[in-house]
């Protein structure tokens, strides 16, 4: 096997839109980890993100799993490592995180904890250059300013959205 073909299956079964989407997707990537196949492109982990904000997470055990994948993929993040030989990531990247944190953190119970991962992806996304202007939206809906580290009046620094393509 070689990473395209997971990279395709898991492609295929987001667009399927099935309910079993994170779970199928996550098996895949297990499957990937454990035959020691590197993903080939940051498709790849989009396509697990995607499928993980479109998935039922309701399943303890598929949860942890899902956020295993993002801690891991947010440490390499913080560590700038290169993701598949891309050294930044794609802005569909940020909101599929994003989308994924929600789901996995929905009650206040879990506030902290989701606001510091969040806090993570933002610092993750400006350092990528990658803060669109819906990237940003998305982000003070979804955390506090403070935990974002700006205030309510803040405009984002120039630099935060170097790369982004419009």
């Amino acid at each position: 096997s070689n990473p395209a073909t997971f990279s395709w299956l898991m492609e295929t079964i987001v667009s399927e839109e099935g309910e079993d989407a994170a779970v199928r997707v996550l098996d895949l990537w297990k499957e990937m980890e454990c035959l020691d196949i590197k993903a080939d492109s940051i498709h790849t982990y989009n396509h697990v993100l995607s499928a993980c904000s479109k998935g039922k997470l309701e399943d303890e055990s598929v949860r942890l799993r899902a956020l295993k994948f993002i801690v891991d993929l947010l440490n390499k993040r913080q560590r700038n490592e290169q993701i598949s030989g891309s050294a930044v990531a794609h802005m569909m990247s940020y909101g599929h995180l994003l989308r994924v944190l929600k789901k996995l953190f929905p009650d206040e119970a879990n506030e902290d904890r989701r606001n510091k991962l969040i806090q993570t992806a933002f610092n993750s996304c400006c350092n990528d250059g990658l803060l669109s202007a819906a990237n940003l939206n998305a982000y003070r809906e979804a955390a506090p300013p403070h935990a974002l580290g700006l205030d309510r009046n803040s405009e984002p620094k120039k630099e935060w959205s170097r790369n982004v393509a419009y």
